[in-house]
């Protein structure tokens, strides 16, 4: 008889929950050109036989862990509420996660039918992943061009289209603490509290906190560090009146290295 393990059971759950809220860039031939998304679509198809092709075992268990890391947190936005009642999340397309390195969206919806974005990159490995992923953003901000979906929609707003000038963030775990929550997540526990919340919550703000003074007061770009500011107004609102874990990154090394990456490389 063949034990299935908790990820394993973990990661089922986890692709069905991201199917099915995936963004399909094929609605998208009226806005693109049907030409314009088979391209994009066989550039997704390559890279994804590309990484069968190479990856290693221990590559595979990271990226079924980022599945279903990713998976925890879009449930927890939406059915936990772990950034409140105003904020959902959009599961952005296969293309612009591989592309545009963008797993998922937050939307932070307002009273007035507005809102504002942040992108989400997950990881649960450390030490390169984590420093290239933080690069990246790091030069987004040093350039002015942030973050771009290609494929986004918004039900809130009723809109689709290419959303542009987004702040990004990544959002990680390490094995142990991703193998916790997992446990937890099959196992139907009341998740609106887990220590996983907690931990992408400051885990976001302490990178928002830190690109918008490295916007403002390294690169000298008022426009992209007054995105980060809103941003940080965003997620400050969110977390005020609730009781967050304030010690929650220590003991996780992803956290840990993400916290420490943006304290020490973002003065110059």
């Amino acid at each position: 008889m063949e034990i299935v393990s908790p990820l394993d059971t973990a990661y089922v759950r986890a692709q069905e929950v991201l199917r099915e809220d995936m963004i399909d860039p094929l609605v998208f031939a009226d806005l693109y050109g049907q030409d314009n998304v088979e391209r994009d679509l066989m550039r997704v198809k390559r890279w994804e036989e590309q990484f069968a092709e190479r990856a290693t075992p221990e590559d595979r268990e990271n990226a079924k862990l980022a599945a279903v890391l990713e998976a925890v947190v879009h449930d927890g936005v939406r059915t936990s509420k772990w950034f409140g009642d105003q904020v959902s999340t959009i599961k952005t397309s296969r293309f612009d996660d591989i592309v545009n390195g963008v797993d998922a969206a937050i939307e932070f919806q307002r009273g007035d039918r507005s809102a504002s974005y942040m992108a989400l990159a997950f990881d649960v490995t450390y030490s390169k992943n984590i420093s290239e992923k933080l690069l990246r953003i790091r030069d987004e901000v040093r350039s002015g061009d942030l973050t771009r979906i290609k494929y986004f929609e918004s039900n809130f707003l009723g809109m689709r289209g290419e959303m542009s000038g987004v702040p990004r963030v990544v959002v990680g775990g390490d094995r142990q603490s991703t193998h916790n929550v997992a446990r937890s997540w099959v196992q139907g526990e009341d998740m609106r509290h887990h220590l996983m919340r907690d931990r992408v919550l400051l885990e976001t703000r302490v990178q928002v906190e830190a690109f918008e003074r490295f916007a403002r007061v390294v690169c000298k770009n008022p426009d992209v560090a007054s995105v980060y500011e809103r941003a940080l107004s965003d997620l400050d609102r969110t977390i005020e009146g609730q009781s967050i874990r304030k010690n929650a990154l220590d003991g996780d090394r992803v956290s840990e290295e993400i916290a420490f990456w943006v304290g020490h490389n973002l003065e110059s």
